[in-house]
């Protein structure tokens, strides 16, 4: 039996709850991409030579962990090459194979992807949507069961300057309904300002709306909307909860940008990301703090990450107790530590994940979209799926899609630790042990860093404790690793 503990934040000190298995607890600069899944992945032949495609517009996955991209200006899908361009992919996680989907369906512009079921929802903005086989009435948001495209009523209208009307985030609730948002004025020909509702029959306004674009949703564990995006009205200021029956501030939100991504972690906070750098005083008055382009919702406060990142943030993934961060920063706020576009927070700062994502030449790398694939009968080949214009993940050749090996969720059954500071500069580890176990403490003052034995112990079948010195630095992380005595 080999179990570890991940790291998170008690002061200047990083212990935390046990993990099965878990590779962000190892060290994120490690080699955990997967050298296959995205060479040759997505290309465009050119001149007789084939590179990366422009990447995906919109990327999501299914409950089986398939992976589904639309957009890009790619007609090479993992080697195989076609006289028209598909448009539609999906990674099978059981096969271990892209393939095409979609009927060759075109339209001017896919930015969103929600799997439901079987069925795959794409959003976007274009005046006529091509099905494969002829135009398709649809406007805005589209559905594929599988066999065939559909229409959802008469779609979203209206987008601003005359423009036609666009989405540009979906989430499903628990019960199948499905939420819109974007840059729109009607949908089913009812008033509904950036944000709506299909219940599989009907479209409805959420309210009041929003005042302006809609950049994301998402349900969070408490089964509320939560929006994000540029809109801006009283204390609504990008990012904003729907609670079933009207749009409720978190704080007052950010003073300007974008919140482009959100995301929830399992003990209630709330992550955004974006555009944004500072975060609005509750009295929106001038006290605003700073927080570059990512930033904490405890549920009553904002509070920022560290030093930020320091360009912007286009995707958030929350897997096995880390919040990764996608976009087009090329280092930490501050500028002390290079990440390449990919980024973990492991409770004190900002690491590189795999040495993130480039292109070659210099071009282009950002990281627009971060998906969590899990296989519902084997958790420890969960993997977090990367999409981009890049042409590199790490060392490895990875044409706009790119695949990190997470590793094991955390198991709830595992053993449970109890922390307390100490008065001679150490703390107290209590472990609920198990017999014919010893727990062995190792330190590293990073995560990237090797890491060495403190001390150890044996369990006793009951609650076992550990004194830890802290060490001059005094900030590092822990690891506890338990065996069986005969392992």
């Amino acid at each position: 039996m080999l179990t570890e503990i991940m790291n998170r934040a008690y002061g200047s000190l990083v212990v935390g709850g046990l993990l099965t298995g878990s590779a962000m607890a190892a060290p994120v600069g490690s080699d955990n991409w997967d050298p296959g899944f995205g060479d040759p992945g997505l290309q465009i032949a050119f001149g007789g030579a084939e590179q990366a495609a422009a990447g995906p517009s919109a990327m999501c996955v299914d409950a089986q962990g398939n992976v589904y991209l639309a957009g890009g200006n790619w007609n090479r899908l993992d080697g195989t090459s076609f006289v028209a361009q598909p448009n539609f992919a999906v990674w099978s996680r059981e096969g271990g194979e892209w393939s095409t989907f979609g009927n060759n369906a075109t339209a001017a512009g896919i930015f969103e992807m929600a799997a439901h079921g079987t069925d795959v929802y794409c959003g976007g903005q274009w005046s006529l949507f091509f099905d494969g086989g002829g135009i398709l009435p649809a406007k805005g948001v589209v559905k594929w069961d599988g066999t065939a495209w559909s229409a959802l009523g008469t779609g979203i209208e209206e987008g601003p300057f005359g423009l036609p009307a666009s989405v540009e985030a979906m989430a499903f609730d628990a019960e199948g309904n499905l939420y819109v948002g974007g840059q729109f004025a009607k949908a089913g020909g009812l008033a509904a300002r950036n944000v709506a509702k299909w219940d599989g029959v009907a479209w409805s306004p959420l309210g009041a709306g929003l005042e302006s674009r809609v950049a994301t949703l998402a349900f969070g564990p408490d089964g509320k909307l939560y929006a994000g995006g540029v809109f801006n009205e009283g204390l609504l200021r990008r990012v904003a909860c729907w609670d079933g029956s009207e749009w409720q501030p978190l704080g007052a939100g950010f003073t300007s940008g974008e919140v482009a991504a959100l995301v929830f972690d399992g003990e209630g906070n709330i992550y955004a990301g974006g555009s944004f750098q500072f975060i609005t005083a509750p009295d929106l008055g001038p006290g605003f703090v700073s927080a570059n382009r990512v930033a904490r919702w405890d549920g009553s406060a904002w509070s920022p990450l560290g030093a930020g990142v320091n360009d912007n943030v286009r995707s958030l993934a929350f897997a096995n107790g880390a919040l990764i961060a996608g976009g087009s920063f090329s280092a930490t706020g501050d500028g002390t530590t290079s990440l390449n576009n990919l980024a973990v927070w492991d409770g004190a700062g900002w690491q590189s994940l795999g040495g993130g994502t480039s292109h070659s030449g210099g071009g282009n790398a950002t990281v627009f979209h971060l998906l969590v694939s899990a296989d519902p009968s084997n958790p420890s080949r969960s993997q977090l799926v990367a999409g981009g214009p890049f042409d590199r993940a790490g060392e490895h050749p990875a044409n706009n899609v790119a695949l990190w090996n997470l590793g094991a969720s955390p198991d709830p059954s595992a053993p449970r630790l109890q922390l307390s500071l100490s008065d001679d500069e150490g703390f107290n580890l209590l472990i609920e042990s198990e017999a014919g176990v010893v727990y062995e403490i190792l330190f590293a003052p990073a995560l990237a860093a090797g890491f060495s034995s403190v001390t150890s112990v044996p369990g006793d079948g009951g609650m076992v404790s550990a004194t830890v010195e802290i060490p001059d630095s005094d900030a590092g992380f822990y690891v506890v690793i338990a065996r069986r005595q005969n392992d």
